[in-house]
């Protein structure tokens, strides 16, 4: 990806992590949803 001028890269880095956190997000709820032996990143945290 190439920074252009008119726009800072942190604001290109702020819009690419805008969309790549829904998907993983979703990524996660679909993988949760599939796999009935995968533990949630919540109930790590509880047991922890």
């Amino acid at each position: 990806m190439v920074a252009t001028m008119d726009r800072p890269f942190w604001q290109m880095w702020l819009s690419l992590m805008l969309i790549l956190i829904p998907l993983y997000g979703l990524f996660k709820k679909l993988q949760l949803s599939d796999d009935p032996d995968f533990v949630s990143d919540q109930e790590v945290y509880k047991n922890v």
